[in-house]
């Protein structure tokens, strides 16, 4: 029996994912949580669950899960996690029975994920899960490096955003593609917010969803279905907005001239001008 479709929002921190995620999770059939990051932890962790018949011991798994500070944004209660890991699995089929748990309470049949840092782990997921397809968002990497030279956990200065900037996009763009077209795409930030109806359409027939017009009016309930709102966040919690921010505008002169001297051949390559 063929699974549904497990959908991925990957990319780069602060392109659009936050938006994207708020727009597939009004969706009516999707649920897609806040960020996890563990999937990639606790496999690497795996051998402290495995059982001789290679299916992993459930109640060490769900005490690791429970600690990791990521999954206690999912507000899942203890008895829901209790009965959703109730038994020995194999780890992929673990996954999917707590994603369709976190589904199940917020009363959809699908559920999905947006954790922009596994746009590093492309291959591996696609492994564990070949039911996952991944839609990797990408925004201009000068706009990036202003938003992430901004917030507290980023990496302090706007030189340095554009270079994680490229690394991350670089990494997605060549693990993504030797998965084949039907199951990794790449979506322009730039274009969502300048039509979120029709690049919405298509996002939702990747995923093998319906379009529907709720993925449009994402805004009243974003705030429910954020944790810890932000300043950060604002931005994504509204209608999209183009030009909202503008390197042009914003970035310093010399700024602008380390960024483009750094990464101005992928900024090329993705087809955004240089000043």
């Amino acid at each position: 029996m063929s699974r549904p479709v497990f959908p991925f929002v990957v990319g780069c921190e602060r392109s659009g994912t936050t938006l994207l995620r708020l727009m597939l999770d009004a969706h009516p059939q999707l649920a897609v949580p806040p960020e996890s990051y563990f999937i990639v932890d606790l496999w690497r962790r795996r051998s402290r669950y495995a059982r001789i018949d290679g299916t992993i011991e459930p109640d060490p798994f769900r005490r690791d899960l429970q600690r990791h500070r990521w999954f206690r944004y999912w507000e899942v209660p203890a008895e829901t996690l209790e009965v959703a890991l109730d038994r020995p699995a194999r780890f992929p089929d673990a996954i999917r029975r707590l994603y369709a748990a976190y589904a199940r309470l917020h009363g959809k049949p699908r559920y999905g994920d947006k954790t922009p840092a596994y746009v590093q782990h492309v291959r591996l997921l696609a492994d564990l899960l070949p039911e996952a397809r991944f839609l990797h968002l990408i925004r201009d990497g000068r706009e990036v490096a202003l938003s992430l030279a901004e917030v507290p956990w980023g990496p302090g200065n706007v030189l340095d955003a554009a270079i994680h900037w490229a690394e991350r996009v670089e990494r997605g763009r060549r693990s993504g593609p030797a998965l084949g077209h039907d199951r990794y795409r790449e979506v322009r930030y730039e274009r969502l917010v300048a039509d979120p109806e029709r690049e919405l359409e298509g996002v939702a027939a990747f995923f093998d969803l319906g379009f529907d017009r709720s993925m449009l009016r994402h805004a009243e309930r974003s705030r429910v279905r954020v944790p810890r709102p932000g300043l950060e966040h604002e931005r994504s919690m509204a209608e999209p907005r183009p030009g909202a921010r503008d390197w042009r505008r914003e970035m310093a002169p010399e700024d602008l001239e380390a960024v483009e001297a750094a990464v101005g051949d992928l900024l090329d390559d993705m087809g955004y001008q240089r000043a």
